[in-house]
């Protein structure tokens, strides 16, 4: 068993204590998945990178933790939502620091993986960073969002299975909030806080596209369609069809 597969393992049974916990509840295999999936990007992000080996090591190390707060958050509240709740990447801070089995790991690693699960969740992650935590945590930010875009993709197309879980529970009337218009319309990351509609979540993953770091990320963006997906998900307005254009545009000359 090589360092990852020792970390792996751990996780494994973490998470499936929680799972047999909670029934079994398909949330939180959910939750499970995508730890493995994220893991999983963050790998190929870091090779596509070139960064040294121990460096790829930790990003597919943070990809795997990220999201360690969700399992002790959803058995005690039943909810993702952080504000219903509480914050789980805070919480997942708090364990990642408190288990004995990331002893093993060097000063700067221990430090790295804290913050990009800190971090993992925020609008912005903080200015001066050292280099390498920086790394870590903008490579985890990437590999969170492309592992999530097909999962809500699927969960707020018509005819799918409504999880009010995953959808943290949004009016699926067909309107939008003006304020989620604003942000995105203004090249910013829409704010969870502002959602009131499906529509506005969908809004909300499309600015993801201005906080994207690496070409890889990019690429995999486009080459599996998810913006457009997602607007055509969206009603067809003057205002949307702008922002289509706008979004679309800057996707491919960040691409280039």
């Amino acid at each position: 068993m090589n360092d990852y597969e020792r970390f792996e393992y751990f996780f494994n049974n973490y998470a499936q204590k929680f799972i047999q916990a909670a029934d079994n509840d398909p949330n939180l295999s959910l939750k499970k998945d995508h730890s493995y999936n994220v893991a999983e990007q963050a790998r190929l992000i870091a090779e596509s990178e070139v960064f040294p080996g121990g460096l790829v090591f930790l990003c597919r190390l943070t990809g795997l933790f990220h999201d360690i707060g969700r399992f002790e958050q959803y058995l005690q509240y039943r909810t993702f939502k952080d504000s219903e709740s509480l914050n789980h990447a805070s919480l997942g801070f708090r364990i990642v620091t408190a288990e004995p089995v990331f002893d093993s790991l060097s000063k700067d690693q221990k430090r790295d993986l804290r913050l990009a699960v800190l971090f993992h969740s925020r609008m912005r992650i903080p200015n001066g960073l050292p280099s390498a935590t920086a790394c870590v945590c903008k490579v985890l930010r990437d590999a969170d969002k492309l592992d999530i875009y097909p999962i809500m993709i699927s969960h707020l197309t018509p005819g799918s299975t409504t999880n009010e879980i995953v959808t943290l529970g949004l009016d699926p009337e067909n309107l939008i909030t003006p304020e989620i218009l604003d942000q995105i319309s203004q090249g910013k990351l829409c704010q969870y806080s502002a959602m009131r509609y499906e529509n506005d979540f969908k809004l909300l993953l499309c600015s993801w596209i201005y906080d994207l770091n690496y070409d890889y990320s990019r690429e995999f963006v486009i080459k599996n369609g998810f913006l457009d997906q997602l607007f055509e998900l969206l009603p067809s307005t003057s205002d949307i069809n702008k922002l289509r254009t706008q979004i679309m545009g800057h996707l491919v000359r960040s691409s280039s």
